[in-house]
């Protein structure tokens, strides 16, 4: 087990510390999209058509936000789901 002693920043040289990675490292490279397709499906199911646009826009809007390209099965849903939001 690691002491406290040696987690501390106290026991740190104040440039080891300020090196450390901060959470901004930690920020992921691509977007997961089983979150807002499994969302999509309830919304859908519902008639909340309107609803799953929204989250669907915003899986591909975080996607143009971290440089990728959003799943291709993704924007088809999406349109598809304009379709039907068009019709509410």
């Amino acid at each position: 087990m690691i002491s406290d002693e040696l987690l501390s920043r106290d026991s740190l040289e104040h440039d080891e510390w300020t090196i450390t990675p901060k959470p901004e490292h930690l920020v992921p490279d691509s977007i997961a999209p089983a979150y807002y397709r499994d969302l999509a499906i309830v919304y859908r199911k519902d008639d909340r058509h309107q609803d799953e646009v929204e989250v669907l826009e915003r899986y591909v809007d975080a996607c143009r936000e971290l440089g990728n390209e959003a799943q291709e099965k993704m924007v088809s849903r999406l349109d598809r789901a304009r379709e039907l939001a068009g019709g509410d």
